[in-house]
């Protein structure tokens, strides 16, 4: 039976937690698929004897260690593992490449392709599904009719009975071009009594339709059922390079008689790839329940709004629940492990139709902060780890990917929370929207940080290196939850304050997909310099300051990775940040956008902008650091270049303008900018007068990146000072009573 009909016209709309969440499952199931057939193609297909990985690791190693003592000879600063030179090193692996994995993933998506495009037929014919025509039950097809039209589904609808089957239920299957809605008998006989009831029921199926759950429920059922079987194979091929090196018959290579680190480096790379897997088996079974509980949710939203009550689902659902069903299901974590919302859950949704079920689960992120981090270390080191063929460039590329993966996903989960009219006279987030926001970023971090830590290749790091820096795990964690939770609170505030300028562009999409494009390039050094840092710690404890403390070398590493390498660019952070929200916020209350939309914007920022860029500040504190140096320490320099700061952050912050912690932020950078950059050149020039011989052609790069260091420490100040001093709640006095 063919019900057509035409498709509406969509509003531009965010994806629903729902799209999010599949895409999430998608990039885990990808992931656990090319890992588990490079994992075992090196073990079992691949022929790669234990002797040779031992001599490799061996190599790599000495090459460590001789590039350690090479800097140290020649008085230069230590890099990080990733400048070590072991291109003399032969891996056994790199001999597989990429085609083993690209076939196997490959093949994984046809046998998908086939079996959902044969199932539906295959299902049809074995329960025995009878189509629905006029002559079986005419009112009921006029009814259906009805039904789909005001449902607005387009294509081809085939409409299946049971009717053997008394349960009161339907079901929504098939493929693209051919889709099916199979009604039981019990819901057959419930037309006739109870038709609002009826409607509900069969609405909700065609909300399933409406929504493209069948394709995406389809392909979750089976990526779950696919990859979860695969979750062994890596524990197991995390373990055999362990039970090949410590078997009784090892060779004399595999087996050094002095004790050395290589098995205990193999056992720690193979517990820390089989708690890897474990891992991943979790968050693919979290997020196939997730998305099976979202869609009904979601189909349940969409017929309550067709059918216009809640009250035939919310009868539907509470008719025979029983008391288990009323005190909603079961608790804690055992909803997790369920495909279906317990039925109370439902009927509190229904209750309220017209909010956010969605939310923004911290689960959710945590699996985005996993998939991130597991993304960055396939492109960087490889999915077997042990860095072959890392550069500065394989890093740089894997933190652009990643952060576009990140930024990406968690804005699309956060915009669909905010305010449609934008940042307006009042940036005060509610109480539940902070603590949502501080669970989901405290997520985002936890994920980023145990996929990061239990790499295979920072598990064997640490492990020959003696141990040494493992206590930087915890302000590493702690670190990664700070991050993760700005990052969201930060991502949140773009959303407020691009929402009315996306909301009316001509081009919603390209508006949305150009602010991405910026976040993504303003945070990618962050990202990297975060995901690095675990490196270059465990590098300096082992090489640069063994005898010192995992979390001293922590932060001498992370104040380190700012002045020195790619991670430098992480300066640029702050300025970039602050730009992004204070150009969305002038975007969209422009004079012609709120004339436009008949509306009054907020009050604008005082001052001119070349004074709220802090220039005239920098200009002032650069004259005054020439005499300061001649005079006094280089202490009494940062003293001045931080006061410079602190007094533009205290101009630009004030007033009753909007996001007075970004003006001051950017302030303060720019005046620190500013100051250095004009002290730098006129020393410069002051050398050329005094002495011409020592004139030089002008190193700009230096000039800049001498600038970008000097503006950090005091726009952090700055900004901590006036978000203090904004987030203190003001005096209330009494009002008073003037007597007659």
């Amino acid at each position: 039976m063919r019900r057509p009909g035409p498709a509406p016209a969509r509003a531009f709309v965010t994806p629903t937690g729902t799209t999010i969440r599949f895409v999430l499952l998608i990039a885990v199931t990808a992931y656990v698929v090319m890992l588990s057939a490079t994992g075992v193609s090196s073990v079992a297909f691949a022929s790669v004897r234990v002797e040779d990985m031992a001599e490799y690791a061996e190599c790599h190693q000495r090459a460590v260690e001789d590039s350690a003592l090479r800097r140290s000879e020649q008085g230069t600063a230590a890099g990080s593992a990733g400048d070590v030179d072991a291109s003399h090193c032969h891996d056994p692996r790199a001999g597989m490449g990429p085609l083993l994995p690209v076939l196997v993933a490959a093949v994984f998506v046809l046998v998908i392709a086939a079996a959902y495009w044969w199932l539906p037929g295959w299902r049809t014919w074995r329960r025995g599904y009878v189509v629905l025509t006029g002559a079986v039950a005419p009112d009921v097809e006029a009814r259906l009719t009805s039904l789909t039209e005001r449902a607005g589904v387009a294509g081809r609808v085939d409409f299946l009975i049971e009717p053997l089957d008394p349960r009161v239920q339907g079901l929504a299957f098939g493929r693209a071009g051919r889709r099916h809605v199979v009604l039981s008998g019990g819901l057959l006989t419930l037309c006739s009594r109870d038709r609002d009831a009826f409607d509900t029921v069969v609405l909700h199926e065609l909300a399933h339709l409406r929504n493209r759950d069948l394709d995406i429920g389809f392909l979750t059922l089976l990526a779950g059922r696919c990859c979860l079987p695969l979750i062994p194979v890596l524990v197991l091929t995390g373990l055999s390079t362990l039970s090949l090196i410590t078997a009784p018959g090892g060779t004399a290579r595999t087996q050094p008689a002095e004790g050395g680190p290589l098995p205990t480096a193999a056992l720690a790379s193979g517990v820390s790839g089989s708690v890897g897997g474990l891992l991943l088996g979790l968050t693919v079974l979290l997020l196939r329940n997730a998305v099976l509980r979202s869609r009904e949710l979601d189909a349940d939203a969409r017929a309550v709004e067709w059918m216009g009550a809640a009250e035939p689902l919310r009868r539907l659902l509470s008719h025979g629940t029983g008391p288990a069903a009323a005190a909603g299901g079961p608790r804690g974590w055992g909803r997790l492990l369920k495909v279906h919302p317990p039925p109370a859950a439902r009927v509190r949704a229904a209750a309220r139709p017209g909010t956010d079920h969605r939310g923004i689960p911290p689960l959710d992120l945590f699996a985005v902060g996993l998939i991130t981090a597991y993304l960055y270390n396939l492109m960087k080191l490889g999915p077997l780890g042990g860095g072959t063929g890392t550069s500065a460039a394989t890093g740089v590329a894997a933190a652009v990917v990643a952060t576009t993966f990140l930024v990406g996903v968690v804005a699309t989960t956060v915009w669909g929370g905010v305010d449609p009219g934008g940042l307006r006279h009042t940036e005060v987030r509610p109480v539940p929207r902070r603590r949502a926001l501080r669970a989901a970023g405290t997520g985002l971090g936890l994920g980023l940080c145990a996929a990061r830590v239990l790499a295979p290749s920072l598990a064997s790091t640490a492990t020959m290196g003696g141990g040494r820096g493992l206590s930087m795990v915890l302000p590493y964690t702690a670190l990664c939850a700070a991050a993760g939770w700005g990052l969201v609170c930060w991502l949140e505030r773009v959303a407020t304050a691009w929402a009315p300028a996306i909301r009316d562009s001509r081009r919603p999409r390209l508006l949305l997909w150009a602010v991405l494009g910026l976040s993504v390039a303003g945070t990618w050094p962050a990202l990297l310099c975060l995901l690095s840092l675990p490196e270059w710690t465990l590098y300096a404890s082992s090489f640069v300051a063994p005898g010192w403390p995992g979390a001293v070398v922590f932060f001498l590493s992370a104040q380190r990775m700012t002045v020195v390498s790619t991670t430098a660019w992480v300066s640029l952070v702050i300025p970039a940040t602050c730009v992004l929200l204070l150009v969305g916020r002038w975007w969209s209350w422009r004079p012609t956008a709120a004339a436009a939309r008949r509306e009054f914007g907020p009050v604008g920022p005082p001052g001119r902008l070349w004074a709220r860029l802090g220039i005239p500040t920098g200009l002032a504190a650069s004259v005054l650091l020439t005499p300061v140096a001649l005079l006094s320490t280089q202490a009494a320099l940062w003293t001045v270049i931080a006061a410079a700061q602190l007094l533009a952050a205290l101009w630009a912050g004030r007033g009753l303008a909007l996001l007075p912690v970004a003006r001051a932020t950017l302030a303060a950078y720019g005046a620190g900018w500013v100051a250095a950059v004009s002290w730098a050149a006129q020393i410069d020039l002051l050398g050329c007068v005094v002495d011409t011989n020592s004139c030089r052609p002008v190193e700009y790069v230096d000039w800049l990146s001498v600038g970008m260091t000097t503006a950090v420490p005091g726009a952090l100040l700055a900004a901590g000072l006036c978000a203090t001093l904004r987030g203190r709640p003001r005096r209330r006095h009494p009002p008073q009573v003037r007597e007659p």
